[in-house]
């Protein structure tokens, strides 16, 4: 989803009424803060793991060439000059993450000084493969069972491309047949019968 909108520069004016719908022009704003833009600002937002569609908003908002694509993104003038604002849940749903990673790579190396954001979906990734290097440990396994399969597909993709780098099994991720008791166990005294048993279903 790519928000395209022409924010004036060095120019104070006010927000028009919601009832006026959404203008051409915007000033960020805020009851708290009033701040101008000294350059032009492209805002992108919710990639979820889609990389043609990152590539379609770059083009659409004219930061990037028509002949682009997720393997070579070649710059216009003005998306050179403008700032990028990526605004968070990069990844999770979308087809390939490790596409996408690769191209994320391609834009932070052309264009270092933009802005991105973390989303909800990024944060649970980032905890799901934070959970790989947990030890083997019922209240682990419940951890990745929870938030590990945001970044199952990533792991998938790593193993297809590197099998040999990339095992498919790892102590801390798998729930078992003994789990259930093993976590019972360990989590009764931290959530209560009701929540361990809601986490257990």
């Amino acid at each position: 989803m790519a928000l395209l909108q022409n924010w004036p520069l060095q120019s104070a004016q006010s927000v028009p009424p919601r009832s006026a719908g959404w203008p051409r022009n915007l000033l960020l704003h805020h009851p708290k803060t009033h701040r101008q833009l000294h350059r032009p600002l492209a805002f992108i937002t919710d990639i979820h793991g889609d990389a043609p569609a990152l590539v379609r908003s770059l083009i659409a908002g004219g930061l990037v060439t028509p002949q682009s694509c997720v393997a070579h993104l070649e710059w216009t003038a003005s998306g050179k000059q403008r700032q990028l604002v990526l605004g968070g849940d990069c990844f999770d749903k979308g087809p390939s993450t490790l596409v996408l990673l690769r191209l994320l790579k391609q834009i932070w190396q052309a264009k270092p000084d933009s802005i991105w954001l973390v989303g909800n979906h990024d944060l649970r990734f980032m905890l799901g493969m934070r959970a790989l290097e947990l030890d083997d440990h019922p209240l682990h396994s419940h951890f990745f069972s929870r938030m590990g399969k945001k970044a199952i597909g990533l792991l998938a993709e790593m193993h297809a491309e590197c099998p040999a780098d990339y095992p498919v099994t790892h102590p801390a991720c798998w729930v078992d047949a003994y789990w259930p008791q093993a976590f019972r166990q360990q989590a009764q005294s931290l959530l209560g019968k009701r929540l361990v048993k809601k986490e257990i279903k």
